[in-house]
């Protein structure tokens, strides 16, 4: 049981930790992202309010037919802003959003010389100078679709990965708690079965000390038991017969114990000394030893009685 909770336990961190590094890494995933979609909502922001119309491009149209000098000014203005552009851009490794800087940087290099064009040749007529400066419009909202397009999947990747994460989250919480209830239960269970096996082991403990101390008890009492010793007039061995009580030092000593009781009350001379019984010849001794035998084994203790030589034991 300990081993196993040690197990769960040692898997239960494992888990957790796991998570944890999973949980960092798409945290770290999505906080790059995240820049990304921040520096994505600035180059739109940028790119709308210095290109398009009141930008660069509206400028330098102004400036082709008017020819007022305010509108180089702005224009140039906003050739700087928008150039800022590649700083955000900076650390963003995606090659289709840098296609696409590359090729807005180029419109906007283009229009930069055009301002210049326009007015290093106020003389000449606004036709010549639209051909010198023209720059294909188709192309211009394509690059500007397609850094909208790249600026929209950018939000949708985010928003996708923000859900992700929540999830994740939900789901690496949920585990945790889960976890931590069944490392609880598991650590309860331990508990009351450790409570259970040291009752069981005191209680054991307690009985063979019992028995221990009854079978002490017993051996001392059958010590003393003082033998009833046969006529002091009896001088002859051939009177009597003499058995070696064998088995279980404990069961040797309650059986002479059961002997003094079951002998006692009948009118039969014996003497027990040690381990030995002795007893006055009668015409079925043997058959009364056996009896007695069978007395003993039914009370449960496995002792037999084995004859010995009578004149060795008054010896």
């Amino acid at each position: 049981m300990k081993n196993g909770t040690s197990i769960l336990s040692i898997t239960s961190l494992l888990i957790l930790l796991g998570g944890v590094f999973f949980f960092v890494s798409k945290k770290n995933a999505l906080n790059e992202i995240n820049t990304i979609r921040e520096r994505a909502e600035n180059y739109s922001l940028v790119m709308l309010q210095d290109l398009g119309y009141g930008g660069l491009i509206h400028n330098v149209k102004n400036y082709l037919l008017r020819r007022d000098p305010e509108y180089y000014k702005q224009g140039k203005d906003n050739v700087a802003n928008l150039k800022q552009l590649n700083t955000v851009i900076v650390g963003v490794s995606n090659p289709t959003i840098l296609q696409n800087h590359a090729e807005l940087m180029s419109m906007i290099d283009h229009y930069d010389k055009a301002l210049d064009i326009i007015k290093n040749n106020v003389d000449l007529d606004t036709l010549t100078l639209d051909s010198y400066i023209a720059f294909d419009d188709i192309k211009t909202i394509e690059i500007v679709y397609d850094i909208q397009a790249a600026n929209i999947i950018i939000k949708q990747t985010y928003t996708k990965a923000s859900e992700e994460l929540l999830f994740i989250m939900v789901a690496f919480i949920v585990t945790s708690v889960i976890l931590f209830c069944i490392s609880i239960i598991s650590h309860l269970k331990e508990s009351e079965v450790n409570r259970y096996i040291a009752q069981k082991e005191k209680l054991a403990a307690s009985k063979v000390e019992k028995a221990l101390s009854t079978e002490n008890s017993l051996l001392k009492i059958s010590n003393k038991i003082l033998p009833k010793k046969f006529d002091t007039n009896i001088a002859s061995a051939t009177l009597y017969r003499t058995y070696s009580i064998k088995g279980e030092r404990s069961d040797v000593g309650l059986a002479k114990i059961l002997i003094f009781i079951l002998l006692s009350n009948k009118k039969v001379e014996y003497f027990i000394k040690g381990d030995y019984l002795s007893m006055r010849r009668v015409m079925n001794i043997k058959g009364d030893v056996k009896v007695l035998n069978e007395i003993l084994r039914k009370v449960g203790l496995d002792v037999d009685f084995h004859e010995v030589n009578s004149n060795k034991f008054v010896e």
